[in-house]
């Protein structure tokens, strides 16, 4: 195990951004913290590049490490760089104890789901093909549910239902080591497909080069397909068929 290293880097101003970020806060509630504004996003992103964390620390568990440590230091009183790097260290510290926990993603690609294909592994993720997961698939419908009003579209009918199966200490570093490896697989494939193509026509609405495409919602799921966390992934520029590349951003 990686001993816990979450340090400022040499070049960096600390002190500048614990003030900047004492003086975006609120101070309604006595004993929790608040923020105001579009800066705090952008003190956040930059607090993020003067830390340097373990590299087992995947980016999505960085940000959630340094978002937390802002309210940690927020409630505790003035925010100073060494509240905010005590926090930061104990929430590294706890991830780096965390053990490696079996996770599903559930999506889709763009193929019918009639054809038969059988299971592949990418790395140490393996995706599976039109999955038999009941209960997964009940738990992912009344998600979906809850986020349809926020998402504004209706998945696609067609599209072929996919698992990929992955050990991580998070299900945000599960989901990313799972479309990760999906993604790669339709790179794969796509290029394939492609290579095939000495030319193609496109006139009316653009539509992507490839044809195997990713489903446009993610859920993250245990082993006996219960939900693992309650956020979802989705691709915020899907339209329809003709989506673009899904971007793996997760929303709670």
């Amino acid at each position: 195990m990686t001993t816990t290293v979450a340090k400022f880097r040499k070049d960096s101003y600390p002190d500048e951004v614990a003030n900047r970020l004492e003086a975006a806060k609120d101070r309604s509630v006595p004993g929790k913290a608040g923020f105001f504004g579009f800066e705090y996003s952008e003190l956040v992103i930059v607090l993020g590049g003067m830390i340097e964390f373990a590299p087992e620390i995947p980016e999505l568990e960085r940000r959630k490490i340094l978002n937390k440590a802002t309210f940690d230091a927020g409630g505790k009183g003035k925010i100073t760089p060494t509240l905010l790097l005590q926090s930061c260290r104990k929430q590294e510290t706890e991830y780096l104890r965390r053990p490696l926990t079996a996770f599903r993603l559930f999506t889709g690609v763009s193929l019918a789901s009639v054809h038969t294909l059988p299971s592949i592994r990418i790395g140490s993720s393996g995706i599976t093909f039109n999955p038999k997961a009941p209960v997964a698939r009940r738990h992912r419908a009344r998600l979906y549910d809850d986020a349809k009003f926020s998402l504004g579209f209706d998945l696609p009918t067609q599209y072929m239902d996919v698992s990929v199966t992955v050990k991580t200490k998070s299900p945000f570093e599960g989901a990313q080591r799972a479309l990760d490896a999906i993604d790669l697989a339709r790179a794969t494939w796509n290029l394939a497909l492609n290579r095939a193509k000495d030319w193609r026509i496109s006139s009316g609405k653009p539509r992507p080069v490839n044809e195997i495409l990713l489903g446009p919602f993610h859920t993250m799921h245990n082993e006996d397909g219960s939900l693992a966390t309650e956020s979802w992934w989705y691709d915020p520029s899907y339209s329809g068929r003709g989506c673009t590349q899904c971007d793996g951003q997760p929303v709670t």
